[in-house]
């Protein structure tokens, strides 16, 4: 049976992990999806730190940009975690977007293809002649997705944005701090990039939708800082009712309580345990054999409870310190508390839930590596699950199919896109 997409051919131009998390959720999907690229210049954040970047440097990488063995070897630009993370089930070519000629390579694509996903500052499609109004005119049924920091319009149009800077912007920063840390102290958070490539990959169906009805393409906006606020509406909304500006959470929740982590045996182990509501707490009391502290009238009520919050922090950071994070699990789910240990990425590949979903599957890199990815959490019935069908690409891999198969390019004209610098396999030396 064909894949819900299948079909569909989607133009990935997007530099960062918001966008290239869309196009990636679509190519799970069954999409076509080819991700646009070049070798004379470095697009930061898509391949890795740098075209070339030393070992010294790769040590010091961040998640973002690791490495196998924290070696480069001798094609980092095929080898980097963000990379492989987020443009598996892709193809990929290569052209200067700069040039003319790249320009005219592009719009070729531009006809053949369904969607056009882009996540860039909006003055780079005007400058590169690649807006929708242009491209509609070389195909009408064109969807475009313009999924950039702050929308195409208002005083902040041409401001750059990441996920830092939106999620600043949205008081998401002071709300998931602590009280005694000051914002500078606050560890990076990408969760706003992570919103943004699920809403580009529903916008970008929603628009499939509309062109099957209509027969019509569309240009499809979405500022991601936009799409991020309701994500927060809790708090906007408080402030709308109560004029009420929230403080820092730590590890709390406005409505819940107890809420928050609670050590464990053995060294920096923890434990999250969170009560909604009162059959929630009664099942928290029996688990712990309801010892004296619980049975303070004022704990009775959720109210309550948030008053005293650090008080009872104290009382279940006794009893959890002499337990295994698990057994607390145990214990609290049995009696129907949410509870679970908090675990660091190697032991999330060994637990059994995990496992018993097969939610890793293996996948073989370009450089002969299987490695086990966390894959697509969607199941559907009739597709069953929505597997990685293939790794992220080399740089130009795929040229000679795009090229010659789709666009239809002599080999005389491809070797003379080779000699222009559009088609290529690895960074223009020129590219540190």
């Amino acid at each position: 049976m064909k894949l819900p997409l299948e079909g569909i051919r989607v133009l990935d131009l997007c530099p960062m992990f918001a966008g290239n998390l869309g196009t990636a959720i679509l190519g799970d999907m069954g999409a076509e999806v080819i991700k646009v690229e070049s070798t004379q210049y470095w697009q930061y954040g898509a391949r890795g730190i740098r075209a070339r970047p030393t070992r010294e440097e790769v040590m010091r990488a961040s998640p973002f940009w690791a490495y196998p063995d924290s070696d480069p070897g001798p094609d980092p630009w095929n080898r980097s975690s963000g990379l492989h993370a987020f443009s598996r089930n892709k193809l990929g070519i290569t052209v200067d977007l700069r040039q003319p000629a790249g320009v005219e390579v592009f719009k070729r694509l531009i006809k053949v293809a369904d969607v056009f996903v882009e996540s860039n500052s909006p003055p780079l499609m005007t400058r590169l002649g690649l807006e929708y109004e242009a491209l509609r005119d070389v195909n009408p049924s064109l969807i475009m997705v313009r999924s950039s920091g702050f929308g195409l319009s208002g005083p902040y149009r041409d401001r750059p944005a990441l996920a830092l800077t939106l999620g600043a912007f949205c008081g998401h920063g002071l709300l998931r701090g602590y009280p005694d840390v000051s914002p500078p102290n606050i560890h990076a958070s990408d969760i706003s990039d992570g919103c943004a490539g699920v809403g580009i990959a529903l916008a970008t169906i929603v628009a499939l939708h509309h062109r099957k009805r209509t027969g019509k393409g569309q240009l499809v906006e979405m500022s991601q800082v936009e799409n991020f606020m309701p994500m927060l509406g809790w708090f906007f909304m408080d402030y709308i009712f109560n004029k009420r500006t929230h403080l820092p959470l730590a590890d709390r929740h406005p409505l819940a309580a107890p809420c928050g982590c609670y050590p464990c045996v053995g060294e920096d182990n923890w434990v999250n345990i969170t009560v909604h509501n009162d059959q929630e707490w009664g099942g928290f009391c029996r688990a712990l054999g309801r010892p004296d502290w619980t049975k303070d009238p004022e704990l009775a009520t959720p109210v309550g409870r948030c008053r005293r919050q650090d008080e009872m922090d104290g009382h279940i950071s006794e009893w959890t310190r002499s337990r295994d994070r698990h057994e607390v699990m145990y214990l609290l789910q049995r009696e129907g508390v949410p509870c679970g240990p908090v675990l660091a990425s190697r032991e999330t590949f060994e637990d059994p839930q995990l496992q018993a979903r097969g939610h890793f599957e293996p996948v073989t890199a370009p450089w002969g590596w299987t490695y086990l990815f966390p894959g697509n959490p969607l199941r559907m019935s009739g597709y069953g699950r929505l597997r990685v069908r293939h790794p992220a690409p080399k740089l130009g891999q795929h040229n000679e199919y795009v090229y010659k198969e789709l666009l239809g390019y002599s080999d005389d004209e491809y070797v003379h896109l080779e000699r222009e610098g559009h088609i290529g396999t690895e960074p223009a030396p020129h590219i540190a």
